[in-house]
């Protein structure tokens, strides 16, 4: 049994889900069970977080509560979107972060140790 943290619209739930293999899960959220199949769960909430959406993609916001454990860029460096640019670790499992869209780093707003929540800003791009 694993433990996950799970947003749905503006409201996280705190689940349990038994790994049924190949990435599906049967978990439970509000007394009801789903079968869910996980598909790069890290990489598809960065994507749909609302301030990077706002802005354009130019704000990379934390998709999970963690602790930073590597910054893989500099303020001043030029990224594209889908590069790495920092790695969080929660519940012991190594989560990449891409930036949203390409651009220069213009602000790190954490650093290596920091514990994160959900839509924290990390780095803002220009």
């Amino acid at each position: 049994m694993r433990k996950f943290m799970v947003k749905i619209d503006d409201e996280s739930f705190d689940v349990n889900a038994e790994d049924l293999g190949g990435n599906t899960y049967k978990i439970e959220i509000g007394g009801k069970e789903y079968e869910i199949y996980a598909e790069e769960e890290v990489k598809k909430a960065e994507k749909k977080g609302k301030k990077g959406a706002a802005d354009g993609g130019k704000t990379v916001v934390s998709p999970i509560q963690g602790v930073v454990t590597k910054i893989n860029c500099e303020c001043g460096s030029e990224v594209k979107a889908g590069d790495v640019v920092c790695t969080i670790v929660a519940m012991k499992m190594e989560n990449e972060i891409e930036a949203t869209s390409d651009g220069k780093v213009k602000e790190i707003r954490t650093k290596v140790n920091d514990a994160v929540e959900i839509d924290d800003v990390l780095i803002i791009l220009e």
